[in-house]
């Protein structure tokens, strides 16, 4: 008898345990301009690195465009330049289209644009289809950061880790349909229509 529970203990101490779920500081759900702008500012201040982006598109392209109701009458932007992702809170981060133009080569041509106005107001306008790159290539950066093709179906409190109040995320793989849950202290909706969609959801369920 002492040598079966022995035995047993030994198989027991063999068997791993099942790995603690990860908490994060923050889960933002959307990885469009909003959140890109969230991106850059967690960034610019150092304020954490355990974070995450959950974007059920399967890129950033894929759920971005710039939308400018002038576009048919003028291939550039509405707003100035400096209608970027952070100068206006940060004009020296890295993440400034002027940055972007520097770190491309391409800061000459666009200060030889300045004279050329959508309306004749005198702003310096970007074209479309550069500012388009510069928010790819910003979000290119916390590719790290970033699970594409995943649609968050549920948020709800984690009420049994009462030791601290946590967020329970529910996620659905876009591509095999199974389902991921995951932890944070803080959650961001960077959708307002996704949060009304599961505001819906978890008031019918």
């Amino acid at each position: 008898m002492g040598m079966l529970q022995e035995a047993s203990t030994s198989i027991q101490h063999r068997i791993p345990r099942p790995p603690a779920l990860h908490i994060y500081d923050l889960v933002t759900v959307g990885f469009g301009t909003k959140a890109l702008a969230l991106a850059t500012a967690i960034k610019d201040y150092n304020t954490s690195t355990n974070i995450l982006f959950l974007e059920q598109n399967h890129s950033f392209e894929e759920g971005n465009h710039v939308q400018d109701p002038a576009t048919e009458f003028c291939d550039f932007m509405q707003n100035s330049f400096m209608h970027d992702l952070v100068t206006f809170r940060n004009p020296t981060s890295e993440f400034t289209f002027l940055n972007y133009l520097q770190s491309h080569g391409k800061l000459e041509s666009f200060i030889e644009l300045q004279g050329k106005k959508c309306e004749g107001d005198g702003f310096i306008r970007p074209l479309r289809d550069e500012f388009c790159r510069y928010l790819s290539w910003a979000a290119r950066s916390f590719g790290d950061y970033v699970r594409y093709g995943e649609e968050v179906i549920q948020v709800s409190k984690a009420n049994k880790y009462a030791q601290e109040s946590l967020w329970r995320i529910v996620s659905k793989d876009m591509a095999t349909q199974d389902t991921v849950v995951r932890l944070a202290r803080n959650v961001v909706f960077a959708n307002t229509e996704h949060m009304a969609s599961i505001a819906r959801d978890e008031v019918s369920a």
